[in-house]
């Protein structure tokens, strides 16, 4: 991942949106999404780079549809999953 890539992916962003990248476990990807954008994270193996701080909001969830188009509910989440964890979080 180059920042020449990162700049471009910035460039056609709404105001904002956020680049998502997987970084295949290397830290590098984040140094560099952290070199373009004011705000970078990293959860997992994922990098997360905006101009905008990222804060998370279980209740924003409660308003995605889910691919079989009936509405995102934290009702019979895997304990392990990531929607049990943002249902138990103090934000």
């Amino acid at each position: 991942m180059s920042a020449g890539i990162s700049v471009a992916a910035r460039r056609h962003l709404n105001p904002g949106g956020v680049l998502a990248l997987n970084t295949t476990s290397s830290y590098d990807v984040l140094a560099t999404v952290q070199s373009v954008f004011l705000h970078a994270y990293r959860y997992y193996n994922f990098a997360y780079g905006s101009d905008h701080p990222l804060v998370p909001d279980p209740s924003r969830l409660l308003k995605v549809r889910r691919p079989d188009r009936a509405l995102f509910t934290f009702d019979n989440a895997k304990p392990t999953s990531v929607a049990s964890k943002l249902k138990d979080m103090e934000l």
